[in-house]
């Protein structure tokens, strides 16, 4: 499948950039359309949502542009401040499945069933977003779905979470057809009262604030009910356009994304770099000479990637140290312990007591 190449990103010439860790990450045009859309059907005028963006009203016309980091929480900003709603991306995301380009979407309702929704989300996450690490674990009482940022999000991690759970959920009421599903929500920040109001009239009564993580507990007689549009042969058809378009997706990013994206694609911490390399499609040599030119090594990607996912695994679980250390490529529970304190200042069973 062709990908239209995305111009350059634009710059505001009226706000003073500060270098964030995610400045170069680019967000499509398309995806902000659908939240100007629907502040503008609230009356908010366009001009003044897109105000020192640097994103022009004719930009928005616009299928193969793309925004940078830093102006998209700058539009976010803005909807905060000028939406009549505090929860307006509960609404933004309630109408995932018909504003979104219509690709994940429709390979998610073909889907057999919740269970099988849920993998496909967190294999195809970078179609839906790539500000955010998805993850899905089914355990002995429930599922867990846990929506870890990648990036400094600030003031606009309510809006990200907001979307995201409202997405997941209105999706799921609709592919297996009816008003209310039984899930639990785990916010970790405070929301104002107004918001609170709004959580549980919209999630149901299963909602809860100031948690470790932000989850979605699935319970597993959820995970097992089909969807009204079940189709094979549709869903086939579907994966092979849904996996061209993630490998589009992610040769767009730089050389430190993509190596990210595929240490968490293929949830594998001992993965060599001469294996990374080759999914790459270039020698070892290539890749540790483009890294170091972002004066970075693959080295000190994996232990990024195992650090923020050992601080998740212990929060989040259960689980034991051994099975910790193997499933971040450990050679036993005290290696795993030694780089923990190496990396936090303390023990991992002292981290999870605190």
């Amino acid at each position: 499948m062709s990908l239209v190449k995305l111009k350059p990103r634009i710059t505001s010439p009226t706000r003073k950039r500060t270098r964030t860790e995610g400045e170069q990450l680019t967000i499509s045009i398309g995806k902000i359309k659908p939240l100007v859309k629907m502040l503008a059907a609230d009356g908010v005028r366009i001009d003044k949502i897109l105000e020192e963006t640097g994103i022009s009203l004719c930009d928005l016309s616009l299928f193969d542009l793309s925004i940078d980091y830093e102006q998209y929480l700058r539009l976010i900003d803005n909807a905060y401040a000028l939406s009549p709603d505090p929860a307006f991306a509960l609404r933004l995301g309630e109408q995932f499945y018909v504003n979104h380009d219509g690709l994940l979407a429709c390979r998610i309702m073909s889907s057999e069933n919740a269970y099988q929704a849920m993998h496909l989300l967190k294999d195809y996450q970078s179609l839906l977003t790539l500000l955010f690490q998805l993850s899905f674990e089914v355990l002995e009482d429930y599922a867990v779905f846990t929506v870890q940022p990648a990036y400094r999000l600030n003031d606009s991690l309510p809006f990200f979470i907001e979307y995201t759970y409202s997405a997941i959920y209105s999706i799921g009421k609709f592919c297996i057809g009816t008003q209310h599903i039984e899930l639990s929500f785990e916010f970790t920040y405070e929301p104002t009262t107004i918001q609170r109001k709004r959580y549980l009239d919209f999630f149901g009564r299963n909602v809860r604030f100031s948690c470790k993580q932000n989850r979605v507990l699935v319970p597993h007689d959820v995970l097992q009910k089909p969807f009204i549009f079940a189709d094979k042969e549709t869903a086939k058809i579907n994966d092979e356009i849904c996996q061209d378009k993630v490998i589009g997706v992610e040769h767009d990013l730089d050389i430190k994304q993509r190596v990210r994206a595929l240490i968490q694609k293929n949830e594998s911490f001992n993965i060599s770099s001469e294996s990374l390399a080759e999914q790459l499609c270039m020698s070892p040599r290539t890749l540790s000479r483009q890294l170091k030119f972002h004066n970075i090594s693959y080295k000190t990607i994996l232990e990024e990637e195992r650090k923020k996912s050992a601080i998740q695994k212990i929060r989040e679980h259960d689980i034991p140290l051994e099975k910790i250390a193997e499933q971040l490529g450990y050679r036993d529970a005290s290696s795993f312990s030694r780089a923990f304190k190496k990396w936090f200042g303390v023990a991992p069973n002292k981290f999870k007591e605190e």
